[in-house]
């Protein structure tokens, strides 16, 4: 059985965002045709998009469709799909990818809490790349020079990154350009 949670998505009435865990959705992005007890209700019009992400579906119910009404049944139909990934259908096939998985996963956490910590304290985070189970994350303002930097990326970024995306990954800054990196000025006396 696949545990769910229900997020409302505050900008998106019709929208809610199921919370499964790591590695149950079979890929990230939209769906094409979800498994038989789901596209049903997509046939109905009862939803109108699936999309996945690495550790969630965000569901989007049809015009005339409410939560309080259909949740229920979209829920445990949600749950039972789930079980059935080989019928899921991705827009394309490098959705499929674990690549695709851990970079989805990647802008996730960037996007989110964690983020919001290095943008609370005035620094800037964002992804430079994520493959082949290495992911490198670029850091600005406040971080660029922050004796902390080691600590946020490792504590609090890779590690709500290895909960989207279990598995052997590597999280490592990204090196600064050039003209960012940070210059020593040498006194001298006279």
């Amino acid at each position: 059985m696949v545990a769910l949670h229900p997020e409302p998505i505050a900008a998106d009435p019709r929208s809610v965002r199921w919370v499964t865990g790591a590695d149950v959705t079979p890929f990230v992005g939209p769906v094409r045709h979800a498994a038989p007890p789901l596209e049903a209700l997509v046939e109905n019009g009862t939803v109108e998009s699936l999309c996945c992400e690495s550790d969630a579906v965000v569901v989007r119910l049809g015009a005339g469709h409410d939560w309080r009404t259909t949740g229920a049944s979209v829920r445990s139909t949600l749950r039972e799909a789930l079980t059935d990934p080989q019928h899921w259908e991705a827009d394309s096939a490098d959705q499929w990818s674990d690549d695709a998985r851990l970079e989805a996963a990647a802008r996730e956490v960037i996007a989110g809490p964690a983020g919001d910590y290095v943008r609370s304290h005035g620094g800037q985070v964002w992804l430079e790349s994520a493959r082949g189970g290495r992911v490198e994350i670029g850091f600005a303002g406040t971080c660029s020079h922050c004796p902390a930097a080691g600590f946020t990326l490792q504590h609090r970024i890779a590690a709500a990154i290895r909960e989207r995306h279990p598995g052997e990954i590597q999280v490592v800054a990204a090196q600064l350009e050039a003209s960012r990196r940070q210059r020593w000025l040498t006194l001298r006396r006279r």
